[in-house]
């Protein structure tokens, strides 16, 4: 049955249905997320292996290689890349695209875990990770404070910002550049070391036996169970200052007095200025499946929030890759907008070979005349973006040059429209 020749004769059915395929769209295209470039679920794996104190070249040798020589013997593997810094490493696995990525990531955590008894014992288990969020930043900010010093705003960031931005919806990574990181020094003297006999090894082991609280268990008291706990923890570098060191004869020694312990902060990684200030910058770095545009605006409010529950610290948004996809993503729509509101008509001729042209009404001379719109581009997008919400899909700005180029196709033909006389047919012989 002919489905065009049906809808002539009952025009009703098909003007309700077209109706509702444009209903649907509108309510669609409201609530269709907008992203820079599609999310790829590519089969990566991240491991994070750390020992501090140790240096590059060790742990080049004693773990990188190791992990590296487990991981190579894996199927359908791609490459290895692996950066090596002070008491860390961490090693990108990537595979080959038809590699499910939550199967290599099992393969990866196996690897990983066959190879433990032969890194150093003093390491924790490495962490083995699916990359799943986005390599460039969405949103960086910059953070600046007059009455908070280097320290106090680096911990604010830290602790603070930190929180309220991981507390939005799509935000997969919160980073920081700039500003320090508080560390404790304790630098021992040799001389005072060498004459109490002292050893480097019995000031860090009771460092590390002392700077941590334990369990203890549960015991039972009239009764009832109480949990019990070891701390061991110190509050403060001034008790800290007053850790006792047992001595070979059997004797204690203060910590402040074979060294010095400061409050101070660790060595500079990064530096971020703003103006020729510096500052401290915070990136925010958004998951796999959420609309740019989306993650953006919630951001952006939560930090509206934020600032105002803390008016001595300044926040300003000095990066925003939104500003840039919402520009061509507008560019596309008023595109198509301005391809619906443009009429245009269009007359095939009866003779063979047909030639299209566009034509006002009053002009068009052509027996099958048929009245006809650029906005069949827009509305054809528009019809099926139903489709594209059910199934969780996004408008790419990769994909809308073609929304754009289909429409102006449409609007210069109607532009570029003159009245040709049609062709004559070919003769026949016979």
């Amino acid at each position: 049955m002919n489905f065009s020749a049906w809808s002539i004769l009952n025009p009703i059915p098909a003007i309700l249905l077209f109706a509702m395929l444009t209903f649907g769209g509108l309510l669609a295209f409201e609530r269709l997320p907008v992203q820079y470039f599609p999310d790829m679920d590519l089969p990566r794996i991240s491991i994070s292996a750390t020992l501090e104190g140790t240096a590059p070249t060790q742990l080049e040798t004693e773990v990188a290689r190791v992990i590296e020589d487990r991981l190579a013997s894996l199927s359908n593997l791609d490459h290895i890349a692996t950066t090596i810094a002070d008491g860390t490493v961490s090693i990108d696995v990537t595979f080959e695209l038809e590699r499910n990525s939550d199967e290599v990531l099992n393969e990866v955590r196996n690897a990983v875990d066959s190879v433990k008894p032969d890194l150093p014992a003093q390491m924790q288990t490495p962490s083995v990770t699916k990359i799943s969020m986005q390599s460039a930043p969405l949103v960086t900010y910059a953070v600046r404070s007059s009455s908070l010093n280097e320290t106090e705003l680096s911990w604010f960031v830290d602790n603070n910002m930190t929180k309220a931005l991981l507390s939005v919806a799509g935000v997969g990574q919160v980073s920081r550049f700039g500003g320090i990181d508080r560390e404790v020094h304790v630098d021992l003297d040799p001389g005072t070391m060498a004459s109490l006999g002292v050893t480097a090894a019995a000031v860090s082991e009771q460092l590390k036996s002392v700077q941590a609280d334990t369990s203890g268990g549960i015991g039972e008291i009239g009764g009832t169970r109480q949990t019990l706990r070891t701390l061991g923890a110190v509050a403060s570098v001034e008790n800290l200052k007053g850790l006792q060191i047992p001595l070979a004869n059997g004797q204690q020694v203060r910590l402040d007095d074979v060294a010095s312990v400061n409050d101070s902060f660790a060595d500079r990684s990064s530096l971020a200025y703003l103006d020729g200030q510096p500052v401290i910058a915070v990136a925010v770095k958004r998951s796999n499946g959420f609309s740019d545009t989306g993650v953006a605006a919630d951001v952006a409010k939560a930090m509206q929030q934020f600032a105002a529950e803390h008016p001595g610290v300044q926040i300003d948004e000095i990066y925003s890759r939104d500003v840039a996809i919402l520009d061509s993503y507008q560019g596309s729509m008023h595109m198509l907008f301005e391809g619906g509101s443009w009429p245009s008509w269009s007359c095939g001729s009866s003779y063979g070979t047909g030639a299209r042209r566009s034509y006002r009404p009053s002009h068009c001379r052509c027996p099958s005349y048929q009245p006809s719109s650029p906005c069949t581009s827009p509305t054809s997008v528009l019809i099926s973006l139903p489709c594209l919400h059910c199934r969780w899909w996004s408008a790419y700005l990769s994909t809308m040059p073609s929304w754009r180029s289909r429409t102006s196709l449409a609007i210069s033909r109607w532009a570029n429209g003159r009245l040709m006389p049609p062709s004559k047919p070919p003769m026949r012989s016979g």
